[in-house]
C-alpha cells in the first residue's frame, strides 16, 4: 500500500516564517477568519484526511478504475465514501463565501489543501477538481439564484453532476 505523509512542518515553516501569511492575511477582506489557531486546525484536518482517507485508496483507483455499465458509473473501492467525507467536512468550500456555505478563508489555504489532496491521491483529487471551475465561475459571474443552486449542489455531494 502506498503511503503519504503531509509535510506539515515544512508548510507551517513556509507560511509562518518565510512568507509571513498572518501579516498578509490581515490585509485581505477575508483574512479575519485566518487566525493562526484556525489555520493550524484546518491544516491538521486536511493532513489527516489526505493521509488516512485518500492515500490508502490510491491503489484501488489504479487497479479498479471507473466503470460505466447499464447507465451507471461505478467508482473504485473507497472513492465514494472518501468523497462523502470530503463533502461532510466542508473541504470544497474552504475559500468560498460564508453566505454560500464556505469558510471564507484566503485562497492560499485552498491551494495548500489541493496540494495535499493531489499528492495523496491524484485520481481522486479530480473528483473535487471538476467542480472547482464551475463553482468559481458561478460565484464570480452567476446570479444569486445560481450561486445558491451551486452551493446546494457541492455541499450535498452532487458537484460532479452539475459540472458535467
Amino acid at each position: 500500500m502506498l503511503t503519504y505523509k503531509a509535510p506539515l512542518r515544512d508548510i507551517k515553516f513556509l507560511i509562518n516564517d518565510v512568507f509571513d501569511y498572518q501579516t498578509h492575511y490581515k490585509s485581505l477582506d477575508n483574512g479575519e477568519n485566518a487566525d493562526p489557531e484556525t489555520i493550524d486546525m484546518i491544516l491538521q484536518g486536511m493532513a489527516d484526511f489526505a493521509e488516512n482517507v485518500l492515500a490508502p485508496i490510491y491503489q484501488s483507483g489504479d487497479e479498479e478504475g471507473c466503470h460505466f455499465e447499464n447507465g451507471e458509473v461505478t467508482t473504485p473501492k473507497g472513492f465514494k465514501e472518501a468523497y462523502d467525507q470530503f463533502v461532510e467536512g466542508g473541504w470544497q468550500g474552504i475559500s468560498y463565501p460564508e453566505q454560500y456555505g464556505g469558510m471564507n478563508l484566503p485562497t492560499s489555504i485552498n491551494l495548500i489543501k489541493a496540494e495535499m489532496i493531489g499528492t495523496a491521491n491524484w485520481p481522486w483529487a479530480m473528483y473535487s477538481g471538476l467542480s472547482t471551475g464551475c463553482i468559481n465561475t458561478l460565484l464570480q459571474y452567476g446570479t444569486d439564484e445560481q450561486k445558491t443552486f451551486i452551493y446546494q449542489s457541492w455541499s450535498k455531494a452532487h458537484g460532479q453532476v452539475r459540472c458535467v
